[in-house]
């Protein structure tokens, strides 16, 4: 492997400190029922921000299986296992290759709408992934995009263009290493 560029990832659970507490009852109910899906609460928040953003002039597709409105069903037995990795993620990587982390500048909780979600991550709590994202490996560069969605690629045009301008400053800085 040469490199990881990771965009937004869920290196850390939204609520951190809470991540300790839950994780037991989490696991047990992963082993009684693994099928069972938790209540969600999802305002489609993250959904309208990406249509108000899209450019009809610079089109994402985004492909509504994967992207749903509301978000997918989390199931005990899922949520046992992300939790688990980032468990695995605090204690430490290792990972050899340079990492490259894009996230947004900032973080909106998604307990009401306003235009603020519109250019901020409302899904991640953006400094705790950032702070995860440095036990990858002894080489991470963490872009914190200014005005960036949770997912910085269907980000309003500008952030997306200053997203691309960063992973080519990044990739061709690695390449001549190399």
């Amino acid at each position: 492997m040469d490199a990881v560029i990771l965009n937004s990832p869920w290196l850390e659970f939204q609520f951190a400190p809470a991540r300790a507490a839950i994780a037991p009852m989490v696991e047990l109910q992963a082993r009684i029922r693994p099928l069972e899906a938790a209540p969600q609460v999802d305002l489609g928040f993250y959904s309208r921000a990406q249509q108000e953003v899209a450019d009809p002039d610079d089109p994402m597709e985004v492909n509504p299986l994967w992207r749903p409105v509301q978000t997918m069903a989390v199931y005990a037995g899922w949520l046992h296992a992300i939790l688990s990795g980032h468990k695995t993620v605090a204690a430490g990587l290792s990972i050899s290759a340079p990492v490259c982390v894009l996230l947004s500048a900032r973080f909106v909780p998604p307990t009401r709408w306003s235009d603020d979600i519109t250019s901020a991550d409302s899904v991640l709590v953006v400094d705790d992934i950032a702070r995860a994202a440095l036990r990858l490996g002894p080489s991470v560069t963490v872009e914190r995009i200014d005005g960036a969605l949770h997912d910085v690629f269907l980000s309003r045009h500008e952030a997306r263009e200053d997203a691309y301008r960063r992973l080519e400053r990044w990739v061709t800085g690695w390449r001549a290493t190399w």
